[in-house]
């Protein structure tokens, strides 16, 4: 990929949206991003780039538009539409074409392990268990570009806070509530024992609050979370906890300790599931201590 003007379309969810925010590092002209609404926050202080659009005024504003580069992100009609409007020299990501959406080849190692997969679900679902890449190795690879560790990039000031101010983080979307590890509060009650400023993050109307709240931790422990994402952007020391997404998915810049269930079907994506116990409930109350341990002696 040359240099000149790019189009990246990125609704959510949020912590994608984050995630996404990497490639700015190594893209050089004009970046246009279109997101949704609720991510908008997130980049809006960004220093890569140049026009942030959301999706409501994106028809408008690029109607007749060029760009040397186009990246359509989601999967989704509303954000697949939004490349017909627009010329291009390149693209990659999703598209629409006979009203169906389809995907370049040069995404093909991250969408064949998706919902439009070309295999079908059972291969998607087995591709996604095997995958041992980031997301950000197969985003800068959309790209052409070689992920070499580059940060995410929000413009965010970062603030060092003391060591044991331990944030955690028990929620989780709705549709993802086996990201939950319901034993945090006796690991928290444990914490307290040892001397340790520990909360729980609460809800905030405004996500700028929100992020102002993580900052203010040494440490955050949490699932597979827009929280996750937003430790790892400030730069924090991060405890996340893995069942049914993928942890080598996540990147974590050698800052972050991914505690991985010890079940078999791990990284299944269901939004429901009957075993019992499940991936999460098979995670020790003494394995996240141990790693709490740790990254207080690495933060020391």
């Amino acid at each position: 990929m040359s240099a000149g003007s790019t189009l990246i379309i990125k609704l959510g969810a949020m912590g994608d949206v984050l995630r996404t925010s990497s490639i700015l590092n190594v893209l050089d002209g004009p970046v246009t991003w279109v997101t949704g609404q609720a991510s908008r926050p997130l980049l809006e202080t960004s220093p890569g780039i140049t026009e942030l659009l959301t999706l409501e005024a994106a028809p408008q504003t690029l109607q007749g538009r060029s760009f040397d580069f186009v990246a359509c992100l989601d999967d989704e009609v509303e954000a697949c539409a939004l490349v017909d409007l627009v010329h291009w020299k390149d693209r990659t990501g999703s598209y629409l074409q006979d009203g169906k959406i389809h995907y370049t080849d040069s995404a093909a190692s991250w969408y064949d392990m998706g919902l439009l997969s070309r295999f079908g679900k059972q291969r998607a679902d087995e591709l996604k268990r095997l995958n041992t890449r980031s997301f950000q190795e197969h985003l800068f690879a959309m790209f052409g570009k070689t992920f070499q560790g580059e940060e995410y990039v929000t413009g965010w000031e970062l603030h060092t806070a003391p060591r044991r101010r331990i944030g955690i983080e028990m929620r989780a979307d709705a549709r993802w509530r086996w990201k939950r590890w319901i034993r945090f509060p006796e690991l928290a009650k444990q914490l307290q024992k040892q001397h340790c400023e520990v909360f729980f993050f609460e809800h905030r109307s405004d996500v700028r609050d929100f992020i102002d709240d993580v900052n203010t931790c040494g440490l955050v422990i949490t699932g597979d979370t827009l929280t996750m994402h937003i430790a790892l952007a400030l730069q924090k020391r991060v405890i996340s906890v893995f069942g049914p997404t993928s942890a080598p998915e996540i990147h974590g810049y050698n800052r972050m300790t991914s505690v991985v269930s010890p079940i078999e079907c791990i990284s299944c994506y269901l939004r429901d599931c009957d075993k019992s116990p499940n991936c999460m409930d098979l995670i020790e109350l003494t394995t996240l201590q141990s790693a709490v341990e740790q990254a207080l002696k690495e933060l020391a």
